[in-house]
C-alpha cells in the first residue's frame, strides 16, 4: 500500500524537490518561444565583424550609462554628496531580439551582425539586464539602501561591491539616444533590446585601467583606455567556430570579400567551410523576413 503524503517526511519532500531542481539546472537552455534563441552583436562596419570573426574573439571596450535617474550621490571627504550623472565602465553587449524583428536595432547598431548560439553566452555568463523605472518603489528602495552604504566609512567590501556592481545591470526602460544615421537624439525604448552584458573586472595589479569612472564627459579618457585595452591579451571573450550560428552582412559585395578573408584565416579547411555556410545578407533578410 502506498504512503499518504501526510505520511511522508517533510524532508524527503524537500530533498526530492532540490534533486529535480539541480536536475533542471544541469540541463540545457530550452528553446525560447519569444526571443531569438542566439545572442546577436551587431557592429557598423565590416572591418570590425571581419576582425572579430577572423580572431575569434570579442574585445571590452569602455561603454558611458547615463544613470542621473537613479538619484544616486558619491560621497567623499570634501562633500555632502555629489550626484551620479553618468558611469563608464568596460563591457560587451548582445541582444537576443528575433531576427525578423532586427530592423530597428540595425538602425542604433549596425547592418552586420555575428549571431552566437545561446549556450555558449549562458555558459560565458552574460546577464540580461534589468530595466526599470524611477519612480517604481523597487528604484526607491535601492536607492535609500545604495545612499546610505556609500555614505558609510566601514561597510564590508562585499557589501559595497554587490550593491555598486549592480548598476552595471541595470538600465531606465525608456530614454533619449543618439543616432547616427539620423544624426538625431531620438526616444527609445530600452527594453525593446532586451540587452544581455559580460562586465570586465580588472585585476587590481593592472594600474593602467580603472574598473569604472564616474561623471568623466570627456572623451579622451575613454579614447585612451579603449586603445590600450586592444592591446591587452585579458580583454578577450572567445569563441570557437562551433559556437558561431550565423554571420550576417549588408549586402552581396560584402559576402564575397568575407569569403576571401575567412579562407585566408587561421581557421582549418572544415571550419572555414561551416563559417562560410553562416553567411546571410541583410539585405535579403529584410526583404523576405523583417
Amino acid at each position: 500500500m502506498s504512503k499518504s503524503v501526510e505520511n511522508v517526511p517533510r524532508s524527503s519532500v524537500v530533498g526530492e524537490k532540490m534533486e529535480n531542481y539541480k536536475t533542471q539546472e544541469v540541463r540545457e537552455t530550452p528553446l525560447s518561444a519569444q526571443n531569438a534563441n542566439v545572442f546577436i552583436k551587431c557592429v557598423k562596419e565590416y572591418d570590425w565583424l571581419k576582425d572579430i570573426i577572423v580572431n575569434g574573439y570579442f574585445q571590452y571596450r569602455y561603454v558611458t550609462e547615463e544613470i542621473g535617474y537613479l538619484n544616486l550621490k558619491e560621497y567623499s571627504a570634501s562633500d555632502e554628496g555629489t550626484s551620479i550623472q553618468s558611469i563608464t565602465f568596460p563591457m560587451l553587449c548582445f541582444c537576443d531580439i528575433p531576427l525578423n524583428q532586427l530592423n530597428d536595432h540595425n538602425k542604433w547598431y549596425g547592418d552586420y551582425a555575428i549571431c552566437m548560439k545561446k549556450s555558449w553566452g549562458i555558459d560565458k555568463k552574460l546577464q540580461p539586464l534589468h530595466y526599470v523605472i524611477n519612480t517604481s518603489d523597487y528604484i526607491k528602495m535601492y536607492q535609500n539602501i545604495f545612499n546610505n552604504i556609500i555614505s558609510k566609512q566601514n561597510v564590508e567590501d562585499e557589501t559595497f561591491e554587490f550593491i555598486f556592481n549592480s548598476l552595471f545591470y541595470l538600465k531606465h526602460f525608456k530614454g533619449q539616444q543618439y543616432c547616427e544615421k539620423t544624426d538625431k537624439l531620438e526616444e527609445k525604448i530600452f527594453m525593446d533590446e532586451q540587452e544581455w552584458r559580460s562586465i570586465k573586472f580588472f585585476d587590481q595589479d593592472i594600474e593602467t585601467f580603472e574598473n569604472f569612472y564616474i561623471n568623466e564627459d570627456s572623451g579622451y579618457k575613454k579614447v585612451i583606455y579603449n586603445d590600450a585595452l586592444t592591446k591587452l591579451n585579458d580583454n578577450r571573450l572567445e569563441f570557437k567556430c562551433e559556437d558561431i550560428r550565423y554571420l550576417i552582412v549588408k549586402n552581396e559585395e560584402d559576402v564575397i570579400k568575407l569569403i576571401k578573408d575567412i579562407n585566408k584565416s587561421n581557421y582549418n579547411e572544415e571550419e572555414k567551410s561551416i563559417l562560410i555556410s553562416k553567411i546571410s545578407v541583410l539585405d535579403y533578410l529584410r526583404e523576405d523576413f523583417m
